[in-house]
This record gives structure tokens, sequence and C-alpha cells, in this order.
């Protein structure tokens, strides 16, 4: 949509926001849920922050980048089969984790989880956004970040950490079909 610089500034954001929001998975996931963890909870959160295949896989793509390293023609072509493979398995494996209920203890963090990520969220950094001035192009990038559903990769981490899973995947589909038309909303507002 907006070029070159959209690219960048989404890469930006991506590289950001993606090591942020896992070890605060992590953090709320093992903190909430503490009284279950017999060791030392700062051992705990640092070997799972470490275990985290995105923070790793973020933290190896900003040294290759900083000491402008490239890839291998064969291994760009794996690792894109291998992506392709692992968004396809992680979609399989949402759908199958999908346990619709209408159960009010269950409604109630859905309720939450889709109030506070695609309507309070998009609104806090939208207006962070005027309020600071950014320019239209950052703000463009901010607003259609800010709407995005949770990450699919959340499901197996839920399931990694011993977590509510097909609570995770119930909030991942339901999120993901309420912020299809959010980012036009907060394009006019940003407008």
């Amino acid at each position: 949509m907006l070029g070159t610089i959209g690219t960048e500034l989404a890469a930006i954001c991506i590289a950001i926001l993606v090591p942020i929001t896992n070890i605060a998975a992590v953090i709320v996931m093992i903190v909430y849920n503490r009284q279950e963890i017999n060791t030392k909870i700062n051992r705990f959160l640092l070997k799972e922050i470490t275990r985290n295949p995105l923070i790793f896989v973020v933290v190896l793509g900003l040294l290759f980048n900083y000491f402008e390293m490239a890839l291998p023609t064969f291994a760009t072509l794996t690792f894109e089969l291998i992506v392709n493979g692992a968004l396809s398995l992680l979609l399989l494996c949402v759908g199958a984790g999908l346990a619709p209920s209408s159960n009010a203890a269950r409604i109630a963090p859905l309720f939450v989880a889709i109030l506070m990520k695609l309507i309070i969220f998009p609104a806090m950094i939208v207006t962070a956004g005027i309020w600071v001035g950014l320019p239209a192009d950052m703000m463009i990038i901010l607003a259609i970040f800010a709407t995005m559903p949770c990450a699919v990769s959340e499901f197996p981490l839920a399931k990694q950490l011993g977590r509510n899973a097909p609570l995770m995947a119930d909030i991942i589909f339901l999120q993901t079909m309420v912020s299809l038309p959010l980012p036009f909303l907060w394009l006019f507002i940003v407008s």
C-alpha cells in the first residue's frame, strides 16, 4: 500500500513487536499460574523466554542484518518451504483446538481479549501517534499493526506452557474474524 517505505516500516514494527509480545506472553502465562511452578520463577522465566523460537529467530535475523550476512540460496529456499508448511500446520492445530462454548466462564475472557486487543489497544496506539505528531505513513502502519489479531503462534505457546490452549484457539479465531474490517475503520479515523 505504501511501497518500499511501507515495507520498511512494517519490518521495523515486526522486529520490535515480535520479541516484546512473545516475551510478554510468556511472562503473563507463567506469572499468572506461578503456583504451579516448583522452581525459582526468574530462572524458569529466562528458560522459557530463551526457548521461544520466534524470539530466537528475530535475534538471529538482527545479527545477520547487523553483520550484513546473507543466507545461501539453498538455505533461503529451504526456510521458505519450512515456513509455508509450518504456517499451514499451525492453522490446522488452531482449527483442531477450537472448542466453541456458550459457557459464561469462557465468554468473558473471549470478550476481554477482543475488546482489549482490537478496540482499546488500537485506540491507545492511534491516540499516542496523533499526540506525538507522527507522519501519515507511520500512522497508517501503526493503525494496521494495532488492529491485527494475536499471532497463530500463541496456540502452540499456550500448549507448550500448559495453559488453556482451546481458549487460545478460540481467541485466535474470533480475533481474526472480528479484526477483518477494523483496519479500514482505524485508517478512516487516522485519515
